[in-house]
């Protein structure tokens, strides 16, 4: 299925939910912001939301924080 993935065009190849595509870009273990066309989709969503030919899909992966980053000295 053809998809736009991060503004690029994406040949998804594997199942096709939300998951999936997060499962073959190697990100289903990150923490991950995913849009749909513009609309959020929640983790718990990620399973159950399928993709359909053409549509938008923004992944941000988070970058892991740590209280010691702000900390000076």
């Amino acid at each position: 299925m053809r998809i736009k993935l991060n503004g690029e065009p994406h040949e998804h190849r594997g199942g096709g939910t939300v998951a999936d595509l997060l499962t073959e870009i190697g990100a289903d273990d990150k923490r991950v912001a995913i849009l749909v066309d513009g609309t959020v989709v929640p983790a718990a969503d990620h399973a159950r939301t399928w993709l359909a030919e053409g549509v938008t899909v923004e992944v941000i992966v988070m970058a892991p924080w740590h209280r010691t980053s702000l900390v000076q000295g």
